[in-house]
């Protein structure tokens, strides 16, 4: 009598009983490089010695263990050069990437914020307008406090690039007011991935 076993549809290698096996009760281990991270199908059916089959035996198996990440962030980034009329005037990020990874399997959803420094140019003049994150006619500056930028849930080993995801009424968007003087300013954004709890 042997243990014929599909791991998400593949054929794993027949597992042979003996008789110091328990009756009525099989244990063997599956090769942890057959199991992907999150859901894994397991089918099992007993095969005789004269071609008798028993009925296939599904379980579920979770693997939990991957990471939630920032696979892939911009290191430096411009935003598109503004010429001061004075008048307010608005730019976008040129360049900026940010790909989050969730290889957990938990199927919870996840969040991505950011807080940003004041923009300032290297003699300390801090730039008269500010950096917010733009959602539809919504405005909300990013400064000390967490704004949360993106919110989604997303199936394991699967990459979500979420700037690729902004348009013209979405994303990041620097904001200046009619007394912004001409200069070179940088600031810091820092990026907030983690787990939203399950309600």
């Amino acid at each position: 009598m042997r243990i014929e076993y599909r791991v998400n549809g593949e054929a794993g290698e027949d597992y042979q009983l003996s008789m110091d096996d328990p009756v009525g009760y099989v244990e063997f281990e599956v090769d942890a490089e057959e199991l992907q991270i999150g859901e894994n199908q397991i089918t099992l059916r007993a095969h005789s010695k004269d071609n008798a089959y028993s009925e296939p035996v599904t379980v579920t198996v979770t693997v939990i263990g991957g990471e939630l990440q920032l696979k892939k962030v911009s290191t430096e980034s411009v935003f598109a050069p503004i010429k001061l009329t004075g008048t307010a005037q608005v730019s976008r990020p040129e360049g900026l990437e940010v790909v989050v990874n969730d290889d957990t399997g938990s199927k919870a959803a996840w969040r991505l914020e950011a807080t940003a420094t004041p923009l300032v140019t290297n003699q300390g003049r801090t730039l008269a307008g500010n950096l917010y994150y733009q959602d539809g006619a919504k405005l909300t500056m990013l400064g000390k406090d967490a704004v949360e930028i993106a919110r989604q849930k997303t199936a394991p080993g699967i990459d979500y690039d979420v700037t690729a995801h902004w348009s013209s009424q979405q994303g990041l968007v620097l904001k200046t007011t009619p007394a912004a003087v001409p200069g070179s300013y940088q600031g810091t954004i820092t990026w907030h991935l983690s787990t939203v709890p399950e309600a």
